[in-house]
């Protein structure tokens, strides 16, 4: 299955009377951006313009890959975490071909394994990363991992490539909600040089991987090695069975380059005694402190109290959450009719002008931008695009605006639709 996911609804559609949905190559393309463990990553690229050329990133999940428990709840039902990417929505395949998908954020500094690969290749010598970016990245990621670990899920995937970096160089988890079915024993779904001894020597005994909280501990304290130093922990070791007894026999990277305010943290994050590892809240705090001492820049300080309001957030936000998950019903709707398009029509509407976007319009004369205007002229399927207006209002808490009245908005989406039909007639 192919799904197109336009930015800018009306301008980047072929003329109406050519009666296709959005397929202009010199407006949209798809491109293949990972392949992980559990999914393949496709970028949907607007290249028109290209100081802004992302909208969204999908995931095509593999065969035999599940949602962990409490993770789908958790992505969809709880209020946006700034340190945890953003999920939009999920589609389960509906045929034995197909693939489930999940839509997110497109994060537009990559991963953090592709952002320190790029700074490297530039860097001096002994200039590695700006403190400050250090600081707020080893940061989010420690709040990230603490509100994981405090809803009783374990990452179990750490690593530099499953950490996401906003335009402003914000971290953000992902990769953390799918555990393969079935797997072979034999299989290695990790990255050794991040993997802790505990669970290393579990595969040499021949048990399953489980990872706890604190394993996600020691693959940050690889992590914050590799920002500080720019270096790929064991870089130098070649062979994964030799790499793997030198952890279990307590190896670890040398801290000699690393700066020496950071090597107590990182050197507890290593502990093998696993309960004498800091918690992901303890890291936190210890990050802070360090900031504190080395009288970092008020960036990172403001980027710090954001999370402080994420409770007094959440309760507003709750209740988006809620309205959005109204739109996605109908979306789910809308692909189930093979308009998958149309799906993805109205859930840009949702990202680009939001919930309230369509709550706030006027019912009996939308306005030329509007969503609902906007999701009739693109549509190539009018009556489909106006019964699925009417769901929209119909299905969310906009049927309880004083003042609300059903038919007449149906009538005047029938009204649209007939000046629109007359149009194309001409």
């Amino acid at each position: 299955m192919t799904i197109y996911i336009v930015k800018k609804f009306v301008q980047k559609f072929p003329d109406p009377k050519m009666n296709k949905p959005a397929r202009n190559d010199q407006m949209i393309k798809i491109v293949i951006i990972g392949e992980g463990i559990y999914a393949n990553t496709f970028a949907i690229l607007d290249y028109s313009n290209l100081h802004d050329p992302c909208f969204f990133a999908m995931k095509e999940l593999k065969p035999n890959v599940v949602w962990k428990e409490n993770c789908q709840q958790l992505v969809f039902q709880k209020s946006y975490h700034p340190a945890i990417a953003r999920y939009v929505s999920y589609f389960d395949a509906r045929e034995p071909d197909e693939s489930p998908l999940l839509i997110s954020d497109f994060y537009s500094r990559g991963s953090l394994h592709d952002y320190i690969r790029l700074y490297r290749q530039k860097a001096k010598e002994f200039t590695f990363l700006q403190i400050e970016h250090i600081l707020s990245i080893a940061y989010g990621i420690a709040k990230g991992l603490d509100y994981l670990h405090s809803n009783k899920i374990v990452h179990g995937n750490l690593k530099p490539s499953n950490i996401l970096l906003d335009s402003s160089l914000k971290p953000h988890l992902s990769d953390f909600m799918f555990v393969k079915q079935n797997a072979d024993k034999n299989e290695i779904n990790f990255v050794i040089n991040y993997t802790s001894p505990e669970l290393l020597k579990g595969m040499t005994e021949k048990k399953p991987l489980n990872p706890t909280p604190k394993s996600d501990i020691y693959s940050f304290g690889m992590i914050l090695y590799e920002l500080l130093t720019g270096q790929v922990p064991f870089v130098e070791f070649n062979s994964f069975e030799l790499l793997r007894d030198r952890i279990i026999n307590g190896h670890r990277p040398s801290t000699d380059s690393v700066f020496f305010r950071f090597v107590p943290l990182i050197m507890s994050c290593w502990n093998e005694n696993i309960d004498s590892r800091p918690t992901a809240l303890q890291l936190a705090t210890n990050i802070h402190d360090i900031a504190k001492t080395m009288k970092a820049q008020p960036s990172f300080f403001t980027y710090a109290k954001s999370f402080l309001q994420i409770d007094k957030k959440s309760e507003s936000k709750q209740t988006d959450r809620k309205q959005v998950d109204g739109v996605s019903t109908v979306v789910m709707k809308a692909a189930e009719l093979n308009e998958s398009h149309l799906a993805m029509y109205i859930l840009g509407i949702v990202q680009l002008y939001g919930v309230k976007g369509v709550k706030n319009e006027p019912l009996a004369n939308p306005e030329p931008n509007s969503a609902i205007k906007l999701l009739l002229v693109a549509s190539d399927s009018f009556v489909l695009a106006m019964n699925v207006c009417c769901e929209l209002y119909n299905d969310n808490v906009f049927s309880k605006i004083d003042g609300f009245d059903f038919e007449e908005m149906k009538k005047t989406l029938e009204n649209l639709n007939t000046r629109k039909s007359k149009h194309l007639a001409i």
